[in-house]
């Protein structure tokens, strides 16, 4: 009896890959049940994709990346690539699309239910965890296939897809308000950090001494209290000449890496700056460039090298934007 058992145990887990839907099946139908495909409008955009996106497809491609005899059984892949679909198709979150999934039917006939379900099909945190096991070229199949019927159904042709356009904006760039004891602090503990990377034994680096005086330079400048303001930045100022002269006599024979000599030269201009300096540095991580000042006053400083690049190909529409 044991032996038996056992026997039936092993053949219901010999395959643990995503398994292809069986509710379709004529055995299946439920006797008091509607079947969706008989109450929902066959014309809807929907109900048209779904019957023509090959989903068999998927499951070939995807069947390969699961273990076949460890772990629990995987979630269908019409399941999880009508879920994806979706989720681009309307921009929401997993847990927003997961809980709409389960109020609109025609999510649900587009999943491939043939009866209207009232559970949730899954956790949130599944469709995470299987985006990260197929990957994102795996994930390409899916624009593939959309293509693939657009083509077959004439809604767009090869040179309709051919030209791309890009979308370009700007965002503000990440540079926060420029103080000379923020710089300067900064700088001390960017030099130390380095140079104790390179094997460079400072006297004192003074990294722990720099962030508590640039602290209370923000409560003084906040204060308006300018003496002890210019204390604390004559401070810093002090402490980054002397690191700078201890990496020179240091040095030695030692091969500095071409951020930690491009780091020291900042670091000697910013010490040599003034108030009527021409060409001021107000952020280390943007050494090759020069800011308006008048624009880093008003917190408008943009950054055209990290622009938001949208890429959208070319389709022509269907008359029901179907296919958008």
């Amino acid at each position: 009896m044991k032996s038996s058992v056992f026997s039936k145990n092993l053949a219901f887990y010999d395959d643990m890959k995503p398994q292809q839907s069986t509710e379709g099946d004529p055995s299946q139908l439920r006797l008091f049940q509607s079947r969706l495909d008989s109450q929902l409008n066959p014309d809807h955009p929907l109900v048209v994709l779904a019957d023509l996106i090959d989903w068999n497809r998927f499951d070939q491609a995807y069947a390969p990346l699961f273990c076949p005899d460890n772990g629990a059984p995987a979630l269908p892949a019409r399941l999880m690539v009508g879920l994806e679909y979706l989720k681009y198709a309307y921009n929401l979150s997993d847990e927003e699309l997961v809980v709409r999934w389960l109020e609109n039917p025609y999510w649900q006939y587009f999943r491939g239910e043939v009866y209207f379900r009232t559970e949730l099909p899954l956790h949130d945190t599944s469709l995470g965890k299987w985006r990260l096991r197929v990957g994102a070229e795996k994930l390409k199949l899916v624009l593939e296939e959309t293509i693939r019927v657009a083509k077959k159904e004439q809604f767009v042709t090869d040179k309709d897809v051919s030209r791309v356009i890009v979308d370009t904006t700007v965002q503000e760039k990440n540079v926060t308000f420029p103080t000379d004891s923020k710089l300067l602090s900064r700088a001390i503990m960017k030099l130390a950090k380095f140079a104790r990377l390179h094997g460079i034994a400072l006297r004192q680096s003074y990294s722990r001494k720099a962030k508590q005086t640039a602290r209370k330079a923000s409560g003084y400048a906040a204060a308006r209290q300018c003496g002890r303001l210019k204390r604390c930045n004559k401070d810093l100022k002090n402490w980054l000449g002397r690191v700078l002269r201890d990496i020179d006599r240091k040095r030695g024979n030692t091969v500095f890496s071409a951020n930690f000599a491009s780091l020291i030269e900042t670091a000697k201009k910013l010490l040599a700056q003034g108030r009527d300096t021409p060409k001021k540095i107000y952020s280390l991580h943007d050494l090759g460039e020069r800011h308006d000042t008048k624009k880093l006053m008003t917190m408008e400083c943009f950054d055209f090298p990290v622009a938001l690049m949208t890429i959208n190909a070319c389709l022509k529409a269907s008359p029901s934007d179907d296919f958008q």
